[in-house]
Protein backbone atom coordinates (compact mmCIF):
# COMPACT_ATOMS: atom_id res chain seq x y z
CA UNK A 1 0.00 0.00 0.00
CA UNK A 2 0.88 3.97 -0.54
CA UNK A 3 -0.66 5.73 2.56
CA UNK A 4 -1.33 9.87 1.81
CA UNK A 5 -1.81 11.91 4.79
CA UNK A 6 -1.85 15.67 5.40
CA UNK A 7 -0.88 16.45 8.82
CA UNK A 8 -1.75 20.75 8.17
CA UNK A 9 -5.31 19.97 7.20
CA UNK A 10 -7.47 17.77 9.55
CA UNK A 11 -4.39 15.37 10.24
CA UNK A 12 -6.36 12.54 8.22
CA UNK A 13 -5.41 9.68 6.02
CA UNK A 14 -6.71 11.31 2.39
CA UNK A 15 -5.27 8.52 0.32
CA UNK A 16 -4.83 4.36 -0.07
CA UNK A 17 -3.43 2.66 -3.07
CA UNK A 18 -3.26 -0.92 -3.00
CA UNK A 19 -0.01 -1.52 -4.88
CA UNK A 20 -0.98 -4.88 -6.54
CA UNK A 21 -4.18 -4.20 -8.32
CA UNK A 22 -4.01 -0.31 -8.54
CA UNK A 23 -6.93 0.72 -6.45
CA UNK A 24 -7.11 3.63 -4.92
CA UNK A 25 -9.60 2.78 -1.64
CA UNK A 26 -10.34 6.41 -0.93
CA UNK A 27 -11.46 9.15 -2.53
CA UNK A 28 -8.32 11.23 -2.76
CA UNK A 29 -7.53 15.25 -4.10
CA UNK A 30 -5.12 15.98 -5.91
CA UNK A 31 -4.16 18.80 -4.23
CA UNK A 32 -4.48 20.43 -0.96
CA UNK A 33 -6.41 23.08 -2.77
CA UNK A 34 -8.58 21.13 -3.52
CA UNK A 35 -8.81 19.08 0.05
CA UNK A 36 -9.62 22.13 1.31
CA UNK A 37 -12.42 22.93 -0.70
CA UNK A 38 -14.07 20.09 0.44
CA UNK A 39 -12.37 18.32 3.52
CA UNK A 40 -15.09 15.74 3.77
CA UNK A 41 -15.26 14.18 0.02
CA UNK A 42 -11.51 12.52 0.72
CA UNK A 43 -10.12 9.89 2.83
CA UNK A 44 -11.56 9.62 6.59
CA UNK A 45 -12.17 13.12 7.89
CA UNK A 46 -12.68 13.42 11.68
CA UNK A 47 -15.84 14.62 12.79
CA UNK A 48 -15.49 16.10 16.60
CA UNK A 49 -18.90 16.90 17.60
CA UNK A 50 -20.67 14.77 14.15
CA UNK A 51 -23.29 15.07 12.34
CA UNK A 52 -26.06 18.03 12.61
CA UNK A 53 -27.27 19.57 16.14
CA UNK A 54 -29.98 21.16 16.01
CA UNK A 55 -29.54 25.17 16.19
CA UNK A 56 -25.45 24.35 17.32
CA UNK A 57 -27.10 23.95 20.67
CA UNK A 58 -27.25 20.65 23.30
CA UNK A 59 -26.79 20.53 27.10
CA UNK A 60 -24.87 17.89 29.29
CA UNK A 61 -24.96 18.04 32.79
CA UNK A 62 -24.28 21.50 33.99
CA UNK A 63 -22.91 23.05 30.65
CA UNK A 64 -25.15 24.28 27.55
CA UNK A 65 -22.87 23.99 24.46
CA UNK A 66 -23.64 26.43 21.44
CA UNK A 67 -21.73 25.21 18.37
CA UNK A 68 -20.94 27.35 15.31
CA UNK A 69 -23.59 26.69 12.56
CA UNK A 70 -22.67 25.43 9.56
CA UNK A 71 -25.30 24.30 8.14
CA UNK A 72 -26.99 27.40 7.33
CA UNK A 73 -29.76 26.33 5.36
CA UNK A 74 -30.97 23.61 8.45
CA UNK A 75 -29.58 25.95 11.27
CA UNK A 76 -27.36 23.49 12.66
CA UNK A 77 -24.08 22.88 13.61
CA UNK A 78 -21.67 20.27 10.96
CA UNK A 79 -19.28 17.88 11.73
CA UNK A 80 -17.07 20.56 14.56
CA UNK A 81 -14.32 22.06 13.37
CA UNK A 82 -11.24 19.37 13.87
CA UNK A 83 -11.36 18.00 10.12
CA UNK A 84 -9.99 21.10 8.81
CA UNK A 85 -7.85 22.64 11.41
CA UNK A 86 -4.15 21.89 11.49
CA UNK A 87 -3.06 19.02 13.50
CA UNK A 88 0.96 17.70 13.95
CA UNK A 89 2.82 14.86 12.57
CA UNK A 90 3.64 13.50 16.17
CA UNK A 91 5.01 9.83 14.68
CA UNK A 92 6.22 7.91 11.62
CA UNK A 93 8.46 5.08 11.75
CA UNK A 94 8.49 1.70 10.39
CA UNK A 95 8.81 -1.13 12.96
CA UNK A 96 9.19 -4.70 11.71
CA UNK A 97 6.82 -4.92 8.27
CA UNK A 98 4.65 -1.82 9.48
CA UNK A 99 4.40 1.51 9.42
CA UNK A 100 2.96 3.55 12.12
CA UNK A 101 1.88 7.28 11.45
CA UNK A 102 0.31 9.58 13.93
CA UNK A 103 -1.35 12.86 14.08
CA UNK A 104 -1.58 14.94 16.82
CA UNK A 105 -4.60 17.68 17.81
CA UNK A 106 -4.72 19.64 20.48
CA UNK A 107 -7.34 22.36 21.89
CA UNK A 108 -6.52 25.19 23.86
CA UNK A 109 -8.11 27.50 25.82
CA UNK A 110 -6.58 30.57 22.89
CA UNK A 111 -8.41 28.79 20.03
CA UNK A 112 -11.67 30.30 18.85
CA UNK A 113 -14.12 27.38 19.05
CA UNK A 114 -12.99 27.55 22.99
CA UNK A 115 -15.87 29.61 23.12
CA UNK A 116 -18.36 27.12 21.85
CA UNK A 117 -16.87 23.93 23.21
CA UNK A 118 -14.90 25.29 26.92
CA UNK A 119 -12.80 22.05 27.37
CA UNK A 120 -8.91 21.57 26.88
CA UNK A 121 -8.31 18.19 25.00
CA UNK A 122 -6.01 16.41 23.03
CA UNK A 123 -6.60 14.03 19.51
CA UNK A 124 -4.12 11.20 18.66
CA UNK A 125 -5.02 9.43 15.37
CA UNK A 126 -2.85 6.33 14.81
CA UNK A 127 -2.58 4.68 11.57
CA UNK A 128 -0.66 1.26 11.08
CA UNK A 129 -0.03 0.23 7.71
CA UNK A 130 0.71 -2.89 7.09
CA UNK A 131 0.24 -5.46 3.86
CA UNK A 132 -3.04 -6.90 5.41
CA UNK A 133 -4.11 -3.50 5.24
CA UNK A 134 -4.88 -0.60 7.19
CA UNK A 135 -5.60 -0.26 11.11
CA UNK A 136 -6.70 3.61 12.63
CA UNK A 137 -7.39 4.15 16.49
CA UNK A 138 -8.44 7.89 17.60
CA UNK A 139 -7.56 8.62 21.17
CA UNK A 140 -9.26 11.32 23.02
CA UNK A 141 -8.00 12.71 26.20
CA UNK A 142 -9.70 15.55 28.38
CA UNK A 143 -7.08 18.08 29.93
CA UNK A 144 -9.81 20.37 31.36
CA UNK A 145 -10.79 19.84 34.80
CA UNK A 146 -14.62 18.98 34.40
CA UNK A 147 -15.97 16.11 32.69
CA UNK A 148 -16.17 16.72 28.85
CA UNK A 149 -18.84 15.02 26.25
CA UNK A 150 -17.68 12.89 23.76
CA UNK A 151 -18.76 12.87 20.34
CA UNK A 152 -17.16 11.34 17.63
CA UNK A 153 -17.55 10.24 13.99
CA UNK A 154 -15.71 9.91 10.66
CA UNK A 155 -16.56 10.80 7.16
CA UNK A 156 -15.18 8.02 5.17
CA UNK A 157 -15.13 8.63 1.63
CA UNK A 158 -14.48 5.66 -0.47
CA UNK A 159 -13.59 5.99 -4.68
CA UNK A 160 -16.29 4.62 -6.64
CA UNK A 161 -14.39 3.82 -9.84
CA UNK A 162 -14.20 -0.07 -10.23
CA UNK A 163 -16.94 -0.91 -7.03
CA UNK A 164 -19.48 -3.23 -8.62
CA UNK A 165 -21.55 -3.95 -5.45
CA UNK A 166 -21.71 -3.43 -1.53
CA UNK A 167 -22.54 -5.41 1.73
CA UNK A 168 -23.49 -3.23 4.91
CA UNK A 169 -24.68 -4.88 7.90
CA UNK A 170 -27.79 -2.63 8.02
CA UNK A 171 -30.30 -3.67 11.27
CA UNK A 172 -33.03 -0.31 11.26
CA UNK A 173 -33.28 2.92 9.29
CA UNK A 174 -33.54 6.14 10.96
CA UNK A 175 -35.22 8.49 9.57
CA UNK A 176 -33.93 12.30 8.88
CA UNK A 177 -36.37 15.45 8.82
CA UNK A 178 -35.91 18.32 6.24
CA UNK A 179 -33.80 19.41 8.11
CA UNK A 180 -31.25 16.07 7.85
CA UNK A 181 -32.19 15.39 12.00
CA UNK A 182 -33.18 12.12 12.91
CA UNK A 183 -36.47 11.89 13.99
CA UNK A 184 -36.06 9.67 17.11
CA UNK A 185 -37.67 6.80 15.20
CA UNK A 186 -36.23 3.14 14.73
CA UNK A 187 -38.04 1.74 11.12
CA UNK A 188 -37.53 -1.54 9.41
CA UNK A 189 -35.19 -1.47 6.34
CA UNK A 190 -36.95 -0.90 2.64
CA UNK A 191 -36.54 -4.01 0.29
CA UNK A 192 -33.55 -2.16 -1.70
CA UNK A 193 -31.91 -1.57 1.75
CA UNK A 194 -32.30 -5.48 2.49
CA UNK A 195 -30.53 -6.07 -0.77
CA UNK A 196 -27.25 -3.98 0.90
CA UNK A 197 -27.58 -6.20 3.80
CA UNK A 198 -27.07 -9.19 1.45
CA UNK A 199 -24.54 -7.82 -0.58
CA UNK A 200 -26.80 -8.38 -3.99
CA UNK A 201 -27.08 -4.46 -4.58
CA UNK A 202 -24.77 -3.22 -7.33
CA UNK A 203 -23.21 0.73 -7.49
CA UNK A 204 -25.36 2.47 -4.80
CA UNK A 205 -28.29 3.64 -7.50
CA UNK A 206 -30.66 4.98 -4.33
CA UNK A 207 -28.79 7.66 -2.46
CA UNK A 208 -28.57 6.92 1.43
CA UNK A 209 -29.71 9.98 3.49
CA UNK A 210 -30.72 8.20 6.39
CA UNK A 211 -28.65 6.97 9.18
CA UNK A 212 -28.96 3.74 10.28
CA UNK A 213 -28.12 1.27 13.09
CA UNK A 214 -25.87 -1.97 12.37
CA UNK A 215 -25.75 -5.12 13.38
CA UNK A 216 -22.11 -5.65 12.53
CA UNK A 217 -19.01 -4.21 12.71
CA UNK A 218 -17.91 -4.66 8.94
CA UNK A 219 -18.91 -3.91 5.33
CA UNK A 220 -17.75 -5.30 2.16
CA UNK A 221 -17.32 -3.94 -0.87
CA UNK A 222 -16.96 -5.72 -4.07
CA UNK A 223 -14.74 -4.52 -7.37
CA UNK A 224 -14.19 -5.65 -10.73
CA UNK A 225 -10.92 -6.21 -9.66
CA UNK A 226 -11.00 -9.35 -8.15
CA UNK A 227 -10.40 -7.75 -4.51
CA UNK A 228 -12.59 -7.00 -1.96
CA UNK A 229 -12.50 -4.10 0.61
CA UNK A 230 -13.50 -4.99 4.41
CA UNK A 231 -14.25 -1.87 5.98
CA UNK A 232 -14.38 -2.53 10.11
CA UNK A 233 -15.79 -0.77 13.24
CA UNK A 234 -15.27 -0.65 16.56
CA UNK A 235 -18.03 -2.44 18.84
CA UNK A 236 -19.18 1.21 20.40
CA UNK A 237 -19.92 2.38 16.61
CA UNK A 238 -23.22 1.11 16.13
CA UNK A 239 -24.62 3.41 13.60
CA UNK A 240 -23.67 4.58 10.13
Amino acid sequence: YIATFCPEVGGSLIGLKHLDSGLEVFHAPTSEKELRRSVYLYGIPVLFPPNRIAEGTFREGETTYHLAIGDKKGNNSLHGWVESSPWTLKEAVVIGEAIHVTMGYTHQTTDKSYVAFPHTFTLENHFVCTTEGLTQTLTVTNTSHKPMPYLLGYHTAFNRAHVTGVQIPLDRRIPVDNRTLPTGELLPLNPWELEVTKGKSLLLEEVMDHHYLVCGQEAIIRTDRGYQIHYGWDQHFPFV
